[in-house]
């Protein structure tokens, strides 16, 4: 997605996909104040501002976002493009593990969907998740907010920023650091299930930029106590093909394999669903 230096997704701003999803969330009003003004050229309304939206599907507590950055998009994609519904399907779940978290999304919506579950929410960036505790303070102690990265081993990473996809599109790729220096302190699963002492992850949802290929690497410790994966794969970083981690990984033998939007699901057969 190309950005602007606020994080305004400048290839997408005064479309009319944008309006539509604006109209969605911010109302009508907003919606069409913004896109006139992008045939203006001017930068869209309340651009950094921080809103209270609400998502819908029987949510009644409102989220927050800030305007001008990933969240509206996020948003989007957690409760509008419902991407996540597959996992309906899934039983008996008390524990959801949601690393890469963001600002708390997803885990406000397997609240709803999972009346029953605890949630760790997993998120390493500092504004991302301010805004995360902010957005599950709600939920009580149902939701568990750590600041940290996941690798596949003990270690530190960092994010960077480049160009690819043919020039049209930014993203944050995580890569490994050996500075501390602007970098960010990373815990495995393994530890993860030992510090919460866990006996397993009913739901595994991952969205950590390229880091999950680390993390498929070093399934050994975890693998056999997840019951469901939930992944968006990048296939696009110095990591390598963050599909061929998953496919060797999780075999159409032993997992059912699902695809919704952008995300690929595994789920394990002998699972209660």
């Amino acid at each position: 997605m190309n950005r602007g230096s606020e994080g305004v997704p400048a290839g997408d701003y005064g479309s009319l996909h944008t309006l539509r999803a604006e109209r969605r969330v911010f109302g009508i009003s907003f919606a069409l104040m913004n896109y006139v003004r992008s045939l203006l050229r001017l930068k869209p309304m309340a651009e950094g501002k921080t809103f209270r939206v609400y998502p819908g599907q029987d949510i009644k507590t409102p989220v927050y976002a800030r305007y001008g950055t990933s969240d509206f998009r996020v948003f989007q994609t957690v409760f509008l493009s419902r991407e996540f519904h597959p996992l309906r399907q899934m039983q008996d779940v008390k524990l959801i593990v949601d690393v890469g978290a963001n600002v708390g999304y997803t885990a406000i919506l397997f609240c709803h969907m999972f009346p029953n579950a605890a949630i760790i929410a997993v998120e390493p960036d500092p504004g991302n998740f301010a805004i995360l505790k902010k957005n599950t303070e709600p939920y009580g102690d149902r939701v568990r907010a750590i600041q940290a990265g996941v690798w596949g081993e003990p270690s530190r990473m960092k994010f960077t920023q480049s160009n690819y996809r043919g020039g049209d599109m930014w993203a944050k790729r995580a890569v490994a650091s050996d500075s501390a220096e602007g970098s960010i302190q990373c815990i495995t699963l393994e530890s993860l299930l030992k510090e919460t002492d866990a006996d397993a992850i009913d739901i595994l949802k991952l969205d950590i930029e390229g880091a999950e290929v680390s993390v498929f690497q070093n399934a050994t410790p975890w693998i056999s106590r997840v019951r469901c994966v939930s992944v968006e794969l990048h296939d696009d970083t110095e990591l390598g093909s963050a599909t061929e981690a998953f496919d060797s990984l999780f075999s159409e033998s032993t997992y059912n394999i699902l695809h919704s939007g952008e995300k690929k699901i595994a789920i394990l057969k002998s699972s209660k669903s």
